[in-house]
């Protein structure tokens, strides 16, 4: 198979597993454990096969990015240099690295501290050093209607 035509096969079957990835990410309620479950599926396994293939053809060698010294590729952890939901196993954003080298790495770096809150129409998505909680809009709204509820009763007791 031409070299150019293997390429842009393997960069499509990603492309692919990207898509399942990010559906899967975005369907569970907390991000850290939709994607502990994710780095144990069948996806994983087979982006980690198709970048293999990928870097054999474009880089031919496995350096560790981390210690610089040669790894197998088969027994390395993939880790991701930048995370993007909907490119996860893009190569541009991968590489291969010692699972030692790697445990190191995250423990030097740590994790962000503070929260992020992003919302939309369809509810809440808090994010947390410890996870991603997503609240859906009728939960909200079900919520300000029993508090006001409550409000509003406990305004009527202070009054009489």
């Amino acid at each position: 198979m031409d070299t150019k035509i293997e390429i842009k096969t393997i960069l499509n079957e990603l492309n692919a597993c990207n898509k399942i990835a990010s559906r899967f990410l975005k369907s569970s309620l907390t991000y850290k454990h939709a994607y502990s479950i994710l780095q144990k599926s069948t996806v994983w396994a087979k982006a980690k096969e198709l970048l293999i293939r990928y870097i054999k053809i474009t880089q031919g060698e496995f350096i560790c990015s981390l210690c610089k010294q040669p790894v197998q590729p088969e027994h390395a952890t993939l880790h991701h240099r930048k995370y993007k939901r909907k490119r996860l196993f893009h190569p541009k954003y991968i590489s291969f690295v010692h699972h030692f080298c790697h445990e190191v790495y995250h423990q030097q770096q740590g994790t962000p501290q503070g929260a992020r809150v992003y919302g939309n129409i369809y509810g809440v998505r808090i994010y947390t050093k410890y996870g991603r909680i997503s609240i859906p809009s009728w939960c909200i709204i079900l919520l300000l209607f029993i508090f006001g509820f409550l409000f509003f009763q406990l305004i009527e007791k202070i009054n009489f």
